[in-house]
């Protein structure tokens, strides 16, 4: 399944995607190729510039978002 190699990818870069903070990001094959501030941004200009292609769509937490979360978390 291609979207393996997409989460894979991210897994390995996580110094690529802290330039992505805050912000939807589509990555297909070993890279991302689009950012946008919401899902349907992303979604439609994916569907644009590659039509035939799945990629994977995700949003990348920025900092406050990421302690707020782990703070939650901690307390269960």
């Amino acid at each position: 399944m291609q979207l393996i190699k997409e989460h894979q990818w991210m897994v390995n870069n996580p110094k690529e995607l802290e330039k992505h903070r805050g912000k939807w990001i589509a990555v297909l094959n070993e890279g991302v190729v689009l950012e946008g501030n919401s899902y349907l941004e992303v979604f439609s200009k994916i569907k644009e510039k590659y039509p035939k292609q799945t990629p994977l769509i995700t949003y990348i937490l920025n900092r406050d978002e990421e302690q707020m979360i782990a703070s939650i978390l901690s307390e269960k």
